[in-house]
């Protein structure tokens, strides 16, 4: 997954605040995602937040979330940046949906 908007902080239904992340989603090993989706994360490092900026790569684990925004994730799910999740990803194997070069599915 590829973090492309970085929005405000916004309050969780928890006391700390969150921030929501518009991510490009590249292949997907599990359920149904769009190509691009929202995320939120924590803003607080102490709550496992995840510190996604612009251009990275990230292989983002999410969960369901009951707020407005449909998927929550965060460093203590196993969220990690690409270039450190090598291991995660040989044990994950094949996606089962992975973007073409051309952008499709």
């Amino acid at each position: 997954m590829r973090d492309t908007t970085v929005r405000e902080p916004v309050e969780s239904r928890f006391t700390w605040p969150a921030r929501v992340v518009t991510i490009e989603v590249a292949a997907r090993w599990k359920g149904e995602v769009s190509d691009t989706t929202s995320v939120w994360t924590y803003t607080t490092e102490g709550m496992c937040a995840v510190e996604f900026a612009v251009g990275e790569e990230w292989l983002v684990f999410v969960e369901e979330s009951n707020r407005r925004v449909r998927f929550a994730t965060s460093n203590c799910d196993g969220t990690e940046r690409v270039d450190r999740a090598r291991a995660t990803l040989r044990a994950l194997g094949a996606p089962i949906g992975a973007r073409a070069p051309n952008g499709g599915w």
